[in-house]
């Protein structure tokens, strides 16, 4: 939409003289000042309870250490003790289907006495051919399934010793879960996690560590903030002026912006100042925030003249224009759709328009309509108002720039007019 803010809070000028946005490394080097500081103070303040945590999570460390739970120990458990507590019916299962298949007038030999009655046919009939193959393929398939009965069968293990030693190692570690309210595939987790918490509660039982943390996080991010801040007085100049530059072609002669920086009593993740954008329209204004001092229509065009501005580099994947063109007509509205034409060749750009000027330049043309449906009996004064969104064709977006060129007669004229203007500025395919 055509609203905004002055101000830029967290960033700097986006993009303009190779600055990049603010990095990552300057947030995390002053979350880690903090978070240290704050360990600190925590750690002289409530030496008391980190004693107690610090003892019961060696408790349960030496209990865990003890217990050593694999990783995926549970779910390998559970598989064996399914299988040795079923040896019985899955012995029986596998020696039925074995004795099926080849046991005495089983499938095996059927299918041998079969594949030679057929293939001593085929010597009277070729067609017969393909469905031995067919049949000797099956039989060697079924005799691989009996051989690998006989190996399962062999290597089934019904051993009672190995199925109660592996049920009570499950009920150990299940027992130890409950224990500690986790699930009992989660144990291994909790055995890092307990160390980590302890490593962390040695290093805050440390002041002089803490200490030597928080001071070397606070030079980090210092060092970093004043790079951030070099790059960014840099590109508030560059984008000052380009900016500057777009905005005399966009109804806002002797207008300008000016990037402000304004330094922060407190370190910030996003560096060392507030970036803050002042404008004025014409010469006669004084400098302001963004969004006090103009217009919906100017406040458009800035935003138009900022993402030009910065259209080698920017990232906002869409970008939504309203009331650009208010105030504006003729050879600045062309303008502004070149403008808009251009940005659009890198990324999705939406804009409400009533100038055709605007409209020719656009890939693609939607007409929106408002209906207001009458009132109906029992609901006082209520009306239904719904909103159409057409996606107009080559011919119908002519019709539409005529009507917007000529108002609701649409002419001959007025119609050439609008074809030559679509012709005229619609990109090239």
């Amino acid at each position: 939409g055509g609203r905004g803010r002055g101000r830029r809070p967290r960033g700097g000028p986006p993009g303009a003289g190779g600055a990049p946005p603010p990095p990552a490394a300057a947030a995390e080097a002053i979350r880690r000042g903090r978070g240290g500081g704050g360990a600190r103070d925590g750690a002289r303040r409530d030496a008391d309870a980190l004693a107690r945590e610090r003892d019961e999570l060696g408790a349960r460390q030496q209990e865990l250490a003890a217990l050593a739970p694999g990783e995926r120990e549970w779910a390998e458990l559970g598989a064996t003790q399914s299988r040795l507590a079923n040896a019985a019916a899955l012995i029986d299962s596998a020696t039925s289907a074995q004795t099926a298949i080849d046991g005495d007038d089983a499938m095996l030999a059927r299918l041998h006495a079969l594949a030679q009655q057929l293939t001593q046919a085929a010597t009277h009939d070729a067609a017969l051919s393909g469905i031995v193959a067919a049949l000797d393929s099956a039989r060697i398939q079924m005799d691989d399934v009996a051989h690998s009965l006989r190996d399962y069968l062999r290597k089934l293990d019904v051993d009672p010793q190995e199925l109660a030693r592996v049920e009570e190692r499950l009920s150990a570690l299940h027992q130890a879960a409950r224990r500690f309210r986790v699930r009992p595939d989660e144990l291994p987790a909790l055995v890092a996690a307990t160390r980590e918490r302890l490593a962390e509660l040695a290093q805050a039982g440390d002041s002089v560590a803490l200490d030597a943390r928080v001071a070397a996080a606070e030079l980090a991010w210092r060092e970093l903030a004043q790079t951030l801040s070099r790059k960014r007085r840099l590109a508030a100049t560059e984008l000052s002026n380009r900016v500057t530059a777009a905005m005399q072609d966009l109804a806002m002669p002797g207008g300008r912006l000016d990037v402000r920086l304004d330094a922060l009593a407190e370190p910030a993740s996003h560096g060392l100042e507030n970036v803050e954008f002042d404008v004025a329209a014409h010469p006669a204004q004084q400098p302001g925030p963004l969004s006090k001092v103009a217009s919906g229509g100017e406040l458009s065009r800035v935003a138009l003249a900022i993402q030009v501005a910065t259209s080698e580099v920017g990232s906002v994947p869409t970008l939504v224009f309203d009331e650009v063109d208010t105030g504006i007509g003729g050879a600045v509205a062309a303008t502004v759709g070149r403008l808009l034409q251009a940005l659009a060749a890198t990324r999705q750009v939406l804009c409400v328009t009533h100038l055709p000027q605007v409209a020719a330049y656009a890939d693609h043309h939607f007409l929106v309509r408002k209906e207001v449906a009458p009132m109906r009996a029992g609901n006082g004064n209520a009306s239904g108002v719904s909103s159409e969104l057409t996606r107009l064709a080559r011919d119908a977006r002519i019709d539409e720039l005529a009507r917007m060129l000529g108002g609701a007669a649409i002419t001959a004229k007025t119609r050439a007019h609008a074809k030559e203007l679509f012709e005229q500025h619609r990109r090239a395919d």
